[in-house]
């Protein structure tokens, strides 16, 4: 694009007037009015008008009449005898040798736009006529064409491209228009396509349009600011060519007529970009300066053009064409830096987001190991709390009902009680350190030595197992009162038992055991027998996509388990204070049966020191069978047929429903432990079977 501008420049910087002055006057006459001499320039003339003018002798080989307004041109005679024009849609016709003193006359139709003076046209040697004429308007022929076809290559890859119109398609929304008014002012325009009217009407289109195409570009380059100055001028210029048209086509006025209005609208919008571009220019944005430099060149450049339009000076050349090809090149410019620098700025922001995400990591990793202090503390503390009440042989005062607002522990402000069981009662608190909502047990009535160190072994379980699907206790303690309590994450919704009217809804059931199962497999991996698996200690809560999950609660008699052969550390055949305070104490008796019956497995009945996983699975897959089908596998407690020595009816079909689970939750329930399919199992087929 460089090397073209300077050989253009160079080309037209040779451009010459005509040698000598060839022009003649003439004289006019408008419709059947009187000939009058044309002296000075005329209003706009509309309809036909005929001008003629004797022919001086013309010295020189191919004799030529050049006639100006070459667009309006109907017809040219010499003593009536119509001339053939030399190029075709153009008006320079040959003359023939005897030429001297006839009169020629030239036929005009104007819609008026046009302005004649006593000079329109020329005689002379066709060459010398000719060929200024063409250099003349070569460059701006030239440069149009080139604005013309970049344009539209720029547009249509601009407004093809995924996201919108992008600065590309704005840019050749502005050069196209701009290079068909170049083209339309030049001779050569009759040589592409010769049709006057298309041409005038070509002109005044793209007139309107390059305003706008400057407006949405410096618009979406720079920005438009509060007002959306350049925007709304955008849309002034479009209606106003809506508005030219159709006073044009249906006759009431020219489109040239509202040419003055697109004009101040340009204005306009060279000084709000002006006002856009200056801020930026002077923080330092490349694409700001390099449009800024563009505009002033393209501004300075077309002063000598504007002066000559208004008749002020002469001119050899016109300059505005190369200024507006510099200006676009200069847009080309400012679009590229601004990808730069946006590119740039993205790499910064890029460095800058790595770096906080790192800090962000860190300071994860950071929280995650605080709160795995905090449970391991609290843990210890249930441990230890465990340990100390295991030389406590008389019962620990009860506490009374606490009330709304009561402060408990001198950290927790009750708010309303949520449920009382055979151990404690729950309330929902706010945690003054934090104002988090969080849900209390507090330990209530008469409670023997054994009861409070199952109370603080909950605590202890709860606190060192962390998962979704169970319930997480994050604080445990004794008032000095007495009163033992524990804090717990506040579950907003029911248990499941509450839900028995949707039992039997597989759709419903299938995701919500599925959760179940996989808190159960948690629960084991981590050697914990809950003991005490139903619906009633399984509570519901939406996540944050308004899914219903389930999470398991109440591990007031849960164990740690023991692998066949090995030691209980909490042995349940011990005694109460056969091993000295601090030990671990046993919490349950030989023989002592603990748990709900119907979802007790038979093992159990002969005491629950023998609960192993396998026994949590029976449970699981009795509820399971309930949820599922809305009738329990078994007539009755299942402890109960043993208990009684009679033999345990096992279903022989899976649950309705259940799908492929259906086989592993029947192989759930069999007499034989070690034939149990293990809870991760039973999570991996529910999960699937839900879908």
């Amino acid at each position: 694009m460089r090397a073209l501008l300077l050989v253009s420049l160079a080309f037209a910087a040779a451009c010459t007037e005509p040698e000598g002055d060839y022009r003649i006057p003439w004289e006019a006459r408008v419709g059947d009015g009187p000939w009058e001499r044309l002296l000075v320039r005329t209003p706009p003339v509309r309809g036909e008008f005929v001008v003629r003018a004797r022919l001086p002798e013309v010295k020189g080989p191919a004799p030529a009449l050049h006639l100006w307004h070459h667009r309006m041109l109907v017809q040219v005679t010499l003593d009536g005898v119509p001339l053939p024009r030399a190029f075709e849609g153009d008006s320079y016709l040959l003359l023939p040798p005897d030429h001297a003193g006839r009169l020629v006359e030239a036929t005009y139709r104007s819609r008026g736009w046009l302005r004649y003076s006593r000079y329109i046209g020329e005689v002379g040697p066709a060459f010398e006529l000719w060929t200024p004429w063409a250099r003349l308007e070569l460059p701006g022929f030239s440069v149009g064409a080139l604005l013309v076809l970049l344009g539209l290559a720029l547009f249509v890859a601009g407004t093809t491209r995924r996201g919108g119109a992008s600065p590309w398609a704005r840019l050749g929304l502005f050069s196209a228009p701009l290079g068909v008014v170049f083209i339309a002012d030049t001779r050569f325009a009759s040589l592409l396509f010769h049709h006057a009217e298309t041409w005038r009407l070509a002109t005044g289109i793209a007139i309107f349009l390059f305003p706008a195409g400057l407006a949405l570009f410096v618009d979406g380059l720079f920005g438009d600011g509060p007002a959306r100055v350049l925007r709304r001028a955008s849309w002034v210029c479009l209606g106003l060519l809506v508005v030219g048209l159709a006073f044009d086509l249906l006759g009431v006025a020219l489109i040239e007529s509202v040419n003055l209005v697109v004009y101040v609208v340009l204005l306009v919008i060279v000084g709000q970009s002006l006002r856009r571009a200056w801020p930026q220019a002077k923080a330092g944005e490349r694409s700001a300066r390099a449009f800024l430099a563009g505009l002033s060149v393209a501004i300075g450049v077309a002063l000598p053009d504007i002066a000559v339009a208004w008749g002020v000076g002469s001119q050899v050349v016109p300059l505005a064409p190369w200024g507006q090809l510099a200006f676009v090149f200069a847009m080309g410019v400012a679009i590229e830096a601004q990808f730069q620098d946006n590119r740039r700025r993205l790499g910064e922001a890029s460095e800058e987001l790595a770096a906080r995400l790192e800090a962000l990591e860190a300071r994860t990793r950071e929280v995650q190991a605080l709160n795995a202090e905090l449970r391991r503390q609290v843990a210890e503390r249930s441990h230890e709390l465990e340990k100390a009440l295991g030389g406590a042989l008389t019962p620990m005062p009860g506490s009374t009902a606490l009330q709304p607002g009561e402060l408990f522990a001198g950290r927790f402000r009750i708010v309303r009680l949520l449920g009382v069981g055979g151990m404690g009662a729950v309330y929902e608190v706010t945690r003054l350190s934090d104002s988090k909502t969080l849900a209390l047990k507090v330990m209530t009535g008469a409670v023997d030595a054994d009861a409070a160190r199952r109370f603080a072994r909950e605590a202890e379980i709860a606190a060192r197992v962390q998962h979704a699907r169970l319930v997480s206790v994050l604080d445990v303690g004794v008032t000095d009162s007495g009163t033992l309590y524990l804090a717990m994450e506040l579950v907003t919704g029911k248990s499941l038992e509450s839900q028995h009217a949707r039992y039997g809804d597989p759709a419903w059931a299938l995701p919500l055991l599925a959760d179940v199962a996989e808190g159960l497999a948690v629960l084991h991996a981590a050697g914990v027998v809950h003991r005490d698996l139903k619906p009633a200690n399984v509570l519901l809560e939406p996540d944050s996509s308004g899914r219903l999950r389930a999470k398991i609660a109440d591990f007031g008699i849960a164990r740690w388990s023991a692998a066949d052969g090995e030691v209980d550390p909490l042995a349940d055949t011990q005694t109460p204070g056969s091993t000295p305070v601090g030990a671990h104490q046993t919490l349950t008796r030989s023989g002592m049966v603990m748990g709900t019956p119907v979802y007790m497995a038979p093992e159990l009945a002969r005491g629950a020191q023998r609960a192993q996983p396998s026994s949590d699975v029976f449970g699981f897959a009795v509820m399971a069978w309930e949820v599922l089908t809305r009738q329990r596998p078994f007539t009755g407690p299942p402890i109960f047929f043993v208990l009684a020595g009679k033999p345990l009816d096992v279903p022989t079909a899976t649950p309705a429903g259940a799908g492929a689970a259906g086989a592993l939750l029947l192989a759930a329930l069999d007499v034989e432990p070690q034939r149990r399919p293990t809870a991760a199992q039973l999570a991996s087929a529910l999960r699937a079977a839900a879908g």
